[in-house]
């Protein structure tokens, strides 16, 4: 059963960014490599049910095709890695494969929306750790060298962190529609309007799809996961 819990604190700040009372607007967002103007603000995020299945398809014309980005400090288009905040805190475990997460006001993103569409793990660390390790194989906290102490599951072979920890943006309502005075993009190309966010019985402007990569929509937890001795997350390594 896909885990569902609100972060109310970070959905009043989504609610103020989501709700301009503009008349209906889809927004055409670049692809891969896009970059755009640094914004401000810090790390906040909505954990939160997934839902399986419903695409709406691919993206528009606009989308410019797969790049290697800007530097670091730009912002990354949609469907560009995103970091979530809770992994830079040594004592967090690693998300469930049962959750979704929608992180707004996320400076890494053009949109401002990071996006963990259910995937194990920590994103550095595809072997995970039971702190028996030695310390050169141990999960470290992003870009540094802080040890992680808290038990990490492996990621899943099926999920990488470069399919479903990413930049994104909302491009349709619950009911997969784009009419109701809402802002929402068009997702670019590589990625698809997929349903993440369902309705939770209150009238909330941030349910429905997001844009995701491509064949990624969630049906089942799969089993296979990284193994250190099979090296077969190798390539998923940090340099």
């Amino acid at each position: 059963m896909t885990r569902t819990s609100l972060w109310l604190a970070t959905w009043v700040v989504a609610a103020s960014v989501g709700c301009s009372g503009k008349t209906s607007e889809t927004k055409e967002v670049g692809g891969f490599g896009a970059t755009g103007a640094t914004h401000s603000g810090g790390y906040g995020g909505l954990n939160l049910a997934g839902a399986a299945g419903k695409g709406l398809g691919s993206g528009g014309s606009g989308a410019s095709s797969a790049g290697t980005g800007g530097s670091g400090a730009l912002p990354g288009a949609v469907g560009e890695p995103c970091i979530l905040g809770d992994e830079y805190d040594p004592m967090f475990s690693g998300y469930s494969v049962e959750e979704v997460i929608l992180a707004f006001r996320d400076p890494q993103c053009e949109s401002r929306i990071c996006v963990s569409n259910h995937f194990q793990g920590r994103s550095n660390c595809p072997y995970g750790q039971d702190l028996t390790e030695p310390i050169s194989e141990r999960c470290k906290v992003p870009g540094g060298a802080q040890l992680v102490e808290a038990l990490v599951s492996p990621q899943l072979l099926s999920r990488a962190p470069a399919d479903t920890m990413h930049c994104s943006c909302r491009c349709a309502n619950s009911a997969g529609q784009t009419n109701d005075g809402g802002d929402y993009c068009q997702c670019p190309v590589g990625t698809e309007c997929t349903y993440l966010f369902p309705e939770f019985g209150f009238n909330n402007p941030e349910t429905g799809y997001y844009c995701t990569m491509e064949g990624m929509e969630f049906v089942a937890a799969a089993s296979e996961t990284c193994v250190r001795s099979l090296g077969n997350c190798d390539d998923r390594l940090p340099p």
